[in-house]
């Protein structure tokens, strides 16, 4: 059974360094997104524990390893959409006073005009 860990433990490792280290940037023409590279992250220690549960017959330990995986999954893919909403409100909010920082910057300018004009 040690044998069994040991093997699943050098597995995860191994392909935790292939992922650290492929060239992701020359095959997507960009660095890996965050929640992808969580994905791949999770899928590297996962698959090697699902690999040894069924060996060993274990499938509550396995419904429990998945159900823990995909419920963290999904909070953190919640949590990154509403800060992303977040951010784009907050960036709507910042453009909207700039512009009217910038229309009142004219409308100062056209009246300094007209006054300077009407002298």
């Amino acid at each position: 059974m040690d044998i069994d860990i040991t093997v699943a433990a050098i597995i995860s490792a191994l392909v935790l360094i292939a992922e650290h280290y492929f060239p992701y940037h020359s095959v997507l023409g960009k660095q890996l997104p965050r929640i992808p590279a969580y994905v791949l992250g999770v899928l590297a220690l996962a698959v090697s524990l699902t690999a040894l549960y069924l060996h060993w017959g274990d499938y509550r330990a396995l419904y429990a390893l998945w159900a823990v995986i995909i419920t963290g999954g999904l909070a953190v893919f919640i949590v990154y959409k509403i800060d992303a909403g977040i951010d784009d409100h907050n960036a709507r909010i910042e453009a909207e006073e700039r512009e009217k920082k910038i229309r009142a910057h004219a409308d100062a300018e056209r009246e300094n005009r007209k006054t300077k004009a009407g002298h």
